[in-house]
């Protein structure tokens, strides 16, 4: 097609094959670009290794195929990491980015610290502010307050540990493969949608610190498997703003008919005026 092409980045496994149906509902007019991992031939390991490297490679890629902005990126999960940093990297190089584009992206694990800690007048504020709540209720309801403030930090502090919990699982899985390969020096055909989610991308994700972004992304999630924040992480780093639209399914099938029909055809209204 003629119109201005769109790059979506690979996902956590890998590779780009979910990326089929949306690529056909957004039509022959639009250029559909899929990017994956580069791979050694021989053991097929992942070339690089770290998000900024991959975004590096991948800018060289789309700048064969199209030398000068605005650029049209888009990337779900893992990839949504990807395209993150290569709107960065592309905007800090000069080049304008006209859509940055996140399909159920990857939740950013190391954010900026973007909020100051508390000062003590505000400590001392929200003390005040429990000491007069609490002054203004009986026994019976002072016993409640309390209780449902436990109740709340309890709350918060169990997603933390389940966070922790399923990170750390994550870690062994990848140092386990990490073995296999040592022992092998090959990754299996059978294993490399695993070996890349658990050895690549995922310790790319906890090791990588985003920035603010001076621009605006648009973020498509699923409501099936959200858990809770709805921008999935990512609302306080676009500086231009975070525009979301609620997508009824899974994480997986977010990309599959029908729910990819609703994301394609909200996607071509951000993609009309690049012709």
């Amino acid at each position: 097609g003629g119109k201005m092409p769109l790059f979506c980045v690979h996902g956590g496994a890998g590779h780009v094959f979910h990326y089929h149906d949306l690529a056909r509902l957004l039509g022959a007019e639009r250029p559909f670009y899929g990017i994956q991992p580069k791979m050694h031939p021989q053991t097929h390991e992942a070339m690089h290794q770290d998000v900024a490297e991959m975004a590096a490679d991948y800018i060289q890629e789309i700048k064969m195929v199209q030398p000068t902005g605005p650029y049209l990126l888009s990337g779900f999960c893992f990839g949504g990491i990807v395209v993150y940093e290569m709107a960065q990297q592309l905007t800090q190089a000069g080049d304008e980015v006209g859509l940055l584009l996140f399909i159920d992206p990857s939740t950013p694990e190391n954010k900026p610290n973007l909020m100051p800690p508390p000062t003590p007048e505000q400590l001392e504020a929200r003390l005040s502010r429990h000491k007069e709540n609490l002054q203004q209720l009986g026994l019976v309801g002072r016993l409640q307050y309390i209780l449902n403030s436990g109740k709340n930090r309890a709350v918060a502090y169990w997603h933390l540990f389940y966070r922790a919990l399923l990170r750390d699982w994550r870690k062994i899985r990848g140092k386990a493969f990490k073995y296999y390969l040592d022992w092998q020096h090959r990754v299996p055909a059978r294993f490399a949608d695993f070996y890349f989610m658990h050895v690549v991308a995922g310790p790319a994700t906890r090791r990588y610190y985003p920035q603010k972004y001076p621009g605006e992304a648009v973020l498509f999630f699923s409501t099936l498997e959200n858990g809770g924040d709805e921008s999935l992480g990512w609302s306080d780093l676009p500086e231009d703003g975070l525009k979301m639209h609620a997508v009824e399914s899974t994480h997986l099938g977010i990309l599959k008919r029908p729910y990819i029909d609703q994301v394609a055809a909200e996607l071509k209204n951000y993609l009309e005026p690049f012709a």
